[in-house]
């Protein structure tokens, strides 16, 4: 049954196809600025071509032992992805959040796994057209015990423990075992739970309104507590870049918006590269 847990927070069958890891390592941008980008499928190794939650949590220990730095921005375009090292990476998130301002930005997605990972964040900023929330677990098991009892193929799981072999292709799923998926479901989707209505400080109510799956717009988002504001990335960066920094258009700060330009585009390249792969795409 294990197999069938992995795409829990949101990942479709296309998100989870083979392409090279996204990079996670943080971009200074100046002004005691990092960048750290979540983008594409969320799971532990990356190998989704998509982003290694483990080398985000590490990058996020850097970034906080380092004293150049005083704000972080995740700056977040990801459908979710397996459960697997989502809860710690939320944990992480929450973790930097009591020693230094990590400001979470969606750009255009922040669903499911992704979502549950910025939870802890300071403060939460989407675009006005970003789409925010799919609070909720699945998982999926195909029974094809009937096409293969067509084709005259008989399936047998030779196992020691009830549960073992459960969904095996061929093989008929019992009410036992979905019973069994279900408890299993129930259990990870209440730690996802858990960790929105704190992070967020959201009374029982207010999180049941928002944790039946659906996504929302930005506006919905903010009304139903789950963003702070609705903002650009150039508006996030301006309200890090502090009162006493020059001015745009001062050396030090034209210096600063230069580098913001190239990297931007570099993110750009980089996300259309992932969404030709696949790496992008949600339900």
């Amino acid at each position: 049954m294990l197999h069938n847990l992995f795409c829990l927070y949101g990942a479709d069958v296309q998100s989870l196809a083979p392409g090279r890891p996204q990079p996670a390592s943080a971009q200074h941008v100046g002004n005691g600025v990092a960048v750290v980008a979540l983008a594409g499928t969320l799971s532990r190794d990356g190998r989704h071509g998509g982003t290694s939650t483990d080398a985000v949590r590490a990058e996020l220990k850097n970034l906080v032992a380092d004293p150049s730095v005083r704000k972080i921005i995740l700056q977040i375009n990801s459908p979710g992805g397996a459960s697997a090292g989502t809860a710690a990476l939320h944990d992480a998130v929450a973790a930097t959040a009591k020693q230094k301002q990590i400001i979470a930005f969606v750009e255009d997605l922040a669903a499911s796994a992704a979502y549950f990972a910025i939870a802890g964040a300071t403060r939460i900023v989407a675009s006005r057209s970003a789409l925010v929330g799919a609070i909720g677990t699945y998982a999926v098991v195909e029974d094809i015990s009937g096409m293969a009892a067509k084709l005259g193929v008989k399936v047998h799981v030779i196992k020691a423990g009830e549960f073992k072999g459960a969904g095996v292709p061929g093989t008929a799923f019992t009410d036992s075992q979905q019973a069994e998926m279900q408890r299993v479901i129930n259990d990870i989707n209440a730690q996802f739970l858990a960790a929105v209505q704190q992070g967020r400080k959201l009374t029982t109510s207010q999180l049941k309104a928002v944790s039946d799956g659906r996504i929302w717009i930005a506006a919905d988002a903010k009304r139903f507590g789950l963003i702070d504001e609705i903002g650009t990335f150039e508006s996030v960066l301006a309200s890090s870049a502090g009162a006493n920094q020059p001015r745009r258009g001062t050396d030090a700060q034209t210096d600063f918006y230069s580098r913001l330009e190239v990297q931007q585009k570099q993110r750009g390249e980089t996300f259309v590269k992932t969404w030709r792969r696949g790496g992008a795409c949600s339900k």
